[in-house]
């Protein structure tokens, strides 16, 4: 096993993002959400079984997952503009070492659904990872 680590940032540029020019591609910081927020994340996923057994998985407030998600995961961006073309720069809350709520609100809806994906995402290893990754001995 290869062990994580939650101090590791990562860049994630946005799909629909990817087919520009560099120079006008926003990259956003991402880290791996901490045990604290996992655990309020995973509290609330309710698993039931339908009426024909087979297990049903649901999530209550999606849009609080995703917001808590982003809001814990995102530590920074580089080259995200407003419609007039003005940079608009990265800071988190003093208090909660996390994005600001008006701040975050700045990003769509679309947006914050993706880079919750990627920061899930992020703490699985990446097949790279698993194919360096040696067995270990059988004992």
């Amino acid at each position: 096993m290869i062990a994580l680590d939650p101090r590791q940032t990562r860049n994630y540029i946005l799909e629909a993002d990817r087919e520009l020019p560099e120079d006008q591609q926003t990259i956003f910081k991402l880290k791996d959400l901490d045990e604290g927020t996992l655990i309020r994340l995973m509290d609330s996923i309710e698993v039931t079984r339908g009426d024909d057994g087979e297990a049903r998985i649901s999530s209550g407030g999606m849009g609080t997952r995703v917001y808590t998600i982003v809001q814990a995961g995102l530590v920074g961006w580089r080259n995200l503009r407003d419609g007039a073309g003005n940079s608009i720069p990265f800071h988190k809350n003093e208090v909660t070492n996390k994005i600001d709520d008006d701040l975050l609100a700045r990003l769509p809806w679309t947006a914050k659904m993706e880079l919750a994906n990627a920061i899930e995402a992020g703490a699985k290893l990446t097949e790279e990872q698993e194919e360096k990754s040696e067995p270990s001995p059988e004992d």
